[in-house]
């Protein structure tokens, strides 16, 4: 009786077996589902906030911007009439306007009410913010910020 022969049984048995086990994994990862996530995140962040746009102020005019808020918050920021690098970048000026920063992952306000004080006067008007959601780490991912740009006009 040859090698075959004898073993044969035993081998056959052995490839059996490991052929059950394959089918066996295989219905279990298909039935646990996906081991890799589908939606994979970054640690992007983002700083979202309302940049006020100022018309008709003369070059080099200092004024203040005012944003109430429906919460009862009221940012205010003093600038220079230019850019002023020494604010932190929550709330900057520029020649043109300001920058206010929102809280991520909040719902922005849906209405704020803008104040303008120069040497000139005032000018206060209610805006309702049309924003634009910004995802940097993609659809699903966190942080979400949301930014508005703001025109108004005043006459000096």
């Amino acid at each position: 009786m040859n090698w075959w022969s004898r073993n044969k049984k035993n081998l056959l048995t052995i490839l059996g077996g490991f052929f059950v086990l394959a089918i066996l994994v295989v219905i279990f990862l298909i039935a646990s589902g996906p081991l890799i996530p589908t939606n994979m995140c970054t640690l992007v962040g983002c700083i979202g906030g309302i940049k006020v746009e100022i018309l008709g102020l003369p070059e080099s005019t200092p004024y203040e911007v005012s944003l109430a808020f429906p919460s009862g918050e009221t940012q205010t920021l003093k600038c220079s009439g230019e850019t002023d690098e020494s604010i932190p970048f929550e709330k900057t000026c520029s020649s043109k306007g300001a920058f206010f920063s929102l809280p991520s992952d909040s719902e922005p306000p849906e209405v704020v009410a803008v104040t303008i004080v120069t040497s000139a006067g005032q000018w206060t008007e209610t805006i309702f913010p049309e924003y634009e959601e910004f995802l940097p780490n993609g659809e699903g991912c966190p942080p979400i910020c949301y930014n508005a740009d703001i025109i108004i006009t005043v006459a000096e």
